[in-house]
């Protein structure tokens, strides 16, 4: 179950604590989505795009296409050092993932100041894509898109990255009442009287006009009380068992929010929860690939 903490301060947030409001005004001090990645975003509901259009797109920003190739190669995808171009990517990859990875690679650019203490971008990254990787295995499960399903794993902590770029002395005491309390980062949030990173994830995904069942997705991850959209279940269940099997690989202490009714609503069998488990292990080397600077 999800624990409850009061803000700080009586009454609400301390004083000087951003309400959403204000975050969202500041959305326009953030790096701009290449112009390549709205193209992408753009392209999500046209089921007719075809290979050579994304890769013409994707062509048109050589940084982006340095790093997705780059990431291409990285062990999980088997093509260690073989992937040479955008269209060799595409090919083997496939459309959808390269279109994921590409986008993933242009939010890169959201990284806070050197020295920013409270959020680690390899840790971020890691957990984002072993909780992609669940995500996807569980969609698969239950018949849910896969692909949709795997980017919005990808990107259900952007608020976090929102969080550290805008306000990196919110996310150094988010850090401090975490170690403090032994609560999770959400459960922190409601102590300081914050908005959540899910609600920040969503207001800059709609600034990028993804789609909404993208944002509702990143909006609903912690936890999805409501069963209006199977993707806000698949992510919240992907989401827990990432922090739990990284909290049993390392040994460090984490706080597991698992919402019973989300995950009773998938009625995964005990083999797809392996399946899901095992598709965490593949997500260490392409995460490191993500947070290094962009090429």
């Amino acid at each position: 179950m999800t624990e409850a903490v009061a803000p700080e301060a009586a009454g609400g947030a301390a004083p000087n604590t951003p309400s959403i409001d204000d975050i969202v005004k500041r959305l326009g001090d953030l790096p701009a989505l290449p112009a390549v990645a709205s193209d992408l975003v753009s392209s999500m509901d046209d089921d007719e795009l075809d290979l050579g259009e994304l890769v013409a797109k994707m062509e048109c920003d050589q940084a982006l296409a340095t790093k997705t190739v780059r990431v291409a190669n990285s062990p999980f995808f088997g093509m260690m050092g073989k992937v040479n171009s955008v269209q060799q990517a595409a090919t083997v990859i496939g459309l959808r993932t390269i279109r994921s990875l590409a986008l993933a690679s242009a939010m890169s650019s959201l990284r806070p100041q050197p020295g920013t203490r409270g959020i680690d971008l390899h840790e971020y990254w890691l957990h984002a894509f072993q909780t992609a990787l669940a995500s996807r295995e569980i969609a698969r499960a239950v018949r849910f898109g896969h692909d949709q399903a795997f980017l919005a794993g990808l990107i259900h902590d952007l608020g976090k990255l929102v969080l550290a770029v805008l306000y990196p002395e919110l996310v150094e005491k988010l850090a401090a009442k975490r170690a403090e309390m032994q609560i999770s980062w959400s459960v922190a949030e409601q102590a300081l009287g914050l908005p959540s990173h899910g609600a920040l994830g969503a207001a800059l995904a709609r600034h990028w006009h993804f789609p909404e069942s993208l944002c509702q997705a990143i909006d609903d991850h912690h936890p999805p009380f409501a069963a209006s959209d199977r993707i806000s279940d698949i992510v919240h269940v992907a989401d827990a068992l990432a922090v739990t099997y990284c909290a049993a690989r390392t040994g460090k202490t984490a706080v597991i929010e698992l919402n019973g009714a989300a995950f009773k609503r998938l009625a995964l069998s005990d083999t797809q929860l392996r399946g899901a488990v095992r598709a965490l292990s593949q997500a260490d080397d392409i995460a490191r690939q993500m947070s290094q600077e962009r090429a």
